[in-house]
C-alpha cells in the first residue's frame, strides 16, 4: 500500500470537492528494464495509479508496454512515464517515478 488512510481520506475530501469529470491517467512501462532505469519506479507508478482508481472510481488507469502502439503514438522511450489527460483538451506528462514533490499531498 503506498497510500497511508489520512492521505487516502485527504484525496477522496479533495477529489469530490474538486474533480468534476473522468480523468485518465495512462502509464508507460518496460517489459525488459534497462540498467539505466529502475523496475521499482514503474511498479510503483503501477501502483500508484491502481491505488488512485481504487479511492475514485473516476480515475481511469490504463496500463501499456513501451512496445505498445500507444507509446509509439506518443514517442515515449522512458518508463516508467506516466500521462495525466486534462479533461477537455490536454495533457501533463511525467517522465520516471511519481515520488518526491508529484506525489506530496
Amino acid at each position: 500500500m503506498i497510500i497511508d488512510e489520512k492521505s487516502e481520506r485527504i484525496i477522496k475530501d479533495k477529489f469530490a470537492s474538486e474533480m468534476e469529470k473522468d480523468v485518465v491517467v495512462k502509464v508507460f512501462s518496460r517489459s525488459i528494464v534497462l540498467s539505466s532505469e529502475n523496475p521499482e519506479f514503474a511498479r510503483f507508478a503501477e501502483s500508484l495509479v491502481r491505488e488512485l482508481s481504487a479511492i475514485d472510481n473516476r480515475v481511469k488507469g490504463e496500463f501499456y508496454s513501451l512496445a505498445d502502439e500507444e507509446a509509439k503514438k506518443f514517442s515515449i522511450d522512458v518508463s516508467p512515464t506516466l500521462i495525466i489527460e486534462i479533461p477537455g483538451g490536454g495533457m501533463i506528462e511525467f517522465s520516471g517515478a511519481p515520488v518526491s514533490y508529484q506525489a506530496g499531498v
